[in-house]
C-alpha cells in the first residue's frame, strides 16, 4: 500500500495540486513532518483554486523548521521563498546560512565515518 506522500507526489505529477493537499491536510499534526509541510507548501504555490496565500506558504515551511530545524531542505525551501518569491533577501539570508552550516556538518560526519571505517 503507498504511504501518503507516495499519494500525494502522484497527484503533483498529474498537476493535481488540490487533491494532494486534501491527502496532506488530512495527515494529524502529532505525524505531521517535515516533507509533509514542505509538500503542502509546495503545493500551495501551484494550485489554482482560491483561498491560499503566501503567508499559509509562510507558515508551511516554518512549521517544517520547527519540526526539523537541522533539516536541509526546510531551510532551503523556506530561503529560497523568502528571496524569490517574495523579494527579500535579508530574511532569506539566514536560511541560506543555515544550510551551509548543516552541510558543513553533513560532510564532516562523511568524513568523519570515513576514517572510522578506514581504521576498522
Amino acid at each position: 500500500m503507498p504511504t501518503i506522500i507516495n499519494r500525494v507526489r502522484s497527484f503533483m505529477q498529474e498537476n493535481n495540486y488540490s487533491e494532494a493537499l486534501k491527502l496532506l491536510y488530512s495527515i494529524p499534526n502529532e505525524y505531521l513532518s517535515s516533507e509533509a509541510c514542505i509538500l503542502r507548501a509546495i503545493c500551495l504555490q501551484l494550485d489554482n483554486t482560491d483561498g491560499h496565500d503566501l503567508q499559509d506558504v509562510h507558515n508551511e515551511l516554518s512549521k517544517a523548521i520547527e519540526i526539523n530545524p537541522r533539516s536541509i531542505e526546510s531551510n532551503l525551501e523556506m530561503g529560497y521563498f523568502l528571496y524569490a518569491v517574495m523579494d527579500d533577501s535579508k530574511t532569506a539570508q539566514p536560511y541560506f546560512q543555515k544550510v551551509v552550516e548543516l552541510l558543513g556538518d553533513f560532510f564532516e560526519d562523511y568524513e568523519d565515518l570515513k576514517n572510522e571505517i578506514a581504521e576498522s
